[in-house]
């Protein structure tokens, strides 16, 4: 049985080679793969992020939520490291600040409103379904949830996303893989599964942070909740003043939300507009269940995946990458630098994946499934 994901197929879209590096490279262990040993800054801050919203839905108290998630992450990431330059405990201590700031603010401003409209069904739901007597496609939705006004059932899939604009909200009306994912929860619940709703986290972009001589120093998240201004007061003559917003006048300083003697996340949080909260999150309107789109795309994914199979095997047995996994050089560097560009053009790197300290046996995010005869 050929078992496959919606990260494999869309890795697989990015590269071949990195298909066969993250998913199909033999390891020593049972679960096939390779994956960077220090986590990505996006991943792991958008991971974080999902397992505070989780325990909101699964009704955890919304503080709690977003500092149980924050603390979740420094700890891990801390023990394997961030790919990262510049001062990594900053940079961990700004992700931890973000992820507690979204998961607190999307519980203030969002939860009470989808709750007043939605029933939660199941949270962080798994499950394997069939395409084909040999191609099992295994799946992961954020949660499903009942409307109340007319009993349908929809997945809702959380997404970070550094901006919004209209090519990002466009691409959903396009991508049959959130489809499939509705078509695989209806085919193990039993129930109509009416569509798929995209909930969009606005984080911000990582920006270069130079010193006063022009210097790159490290990298900034561009958010109102990890930076503000901040204008000291002179009383009784001036009142102290603080801004979410980008300041030029005389006085005012950028501070860390959460830094020694600046406001925490949640104080910080307390004090911004409502408007302003609510601009963090965007929510793609209802995409409904398309089932021709969903049967085509199935179609092209046990094929290939049938193909991928058959060039692993072939590959193990020559040992010719070139062959039967071929580079995609225009994924190197964009949109992001590639996990894999050191095994791949780093000297020395993909002949000893472990040794090289870069990289460990890739952690399955599904259950893993071992054959018997």
């Amino acid at each position: 049985m050929i078992f496959t994901s919606r990260s494999q197929y869309i890795t697989t879209d990015e590269c071949w080679r990195r298909r066969w590096l993250a998913y199909e490279a033999p390891n020593g262990t049972e679960v096939n793969g390779w994956q960077r040993r220090a986590h990505a800054i996006p991943l792991a801050t958008g991971q974080y992020v999902h397992r505070g919203l989780a325990a909101i839905l699964r009704g955890g108290a919304i503080l709690n939520a977003a500092w149980d998630a924050a603390d979740q992450y420094r700890t891990d990431v801390t023990g394997r490291g961030l790919d990262t330059f510049g001062d990594v405990t900053s940079v961990i201590e700004e992700q931890a600040t973000l992820i507690a700031g979204l998961v607190h603010a999307w519980g203030l401003v969002r939860w009470p409103l989808i709750a007043n409209e939605w029933e939660v069904i199941s949270v962080e739901r798994e499950g394997a379904v069939p395409l084909a007597d040999d191609v099992t496609h295994q799946y992961r939705c954020d949660w499903i949830g009942r409307r109340r006004a007319d009993g349908k059932l929809f997945v809702w899939e959380f997404k970070t996303v550094s901006m919004v604009d209209e090519r990002w909200l466009k691409s959903w009306e396009i991508d049959p893989q959130p489809l499939l994912n509705a078509w695989a929860v209806e085919r193990e619940l039993g129930k109509p599964v009416s569509g798929v709703i995209i909930e969009g986290l606005v984080k911000g972009m990582r920006r270069k942070d130079k010193d006063e001589f022009g210097n790159v120093i490290g990298e900034r998240q561009q958010s109102l909740l990890c930076y503000g201004y901040h204008h000291p007061g002179n009383p009784p003559l001036t009142p102290e003043e603080w801004s979410p917003e980008y300041k030029r006048g005389r006085g005012w300083q950028r501070f860390a939300v959460g830094a020694p003697g600046m406001p925490a996340i949640e104080e910080w949080i307390n004090e911004l507009p409502r408007e302003t909260l609510e601009s963090l999150f965007v929510t793609v309107p209802p995409i409904y269940r398309d089932d021709e789109r969903v049967f085509h795309k199935i179609t092209q994914l046990v094929n290939r995946e049938r193909d991928i199979a058959l060039r692993t095997l072939e590959c193990r047995i020559d040992g010719d990458l070139d062959a039967h996994f071929p580079q995609n050089e225009r994924a190197c560097l964009w949109p992001t630098r590639c996990p894999f560009f050191d095994a791949c053009h780093t000297p020395n790197v993909g002949a000893d994946m472990a040794g090289s300290g870069l990289y460990m046996p890739r952690q399955a995010n599904h259950p893993v499934v071992v054959e018997t005869e």
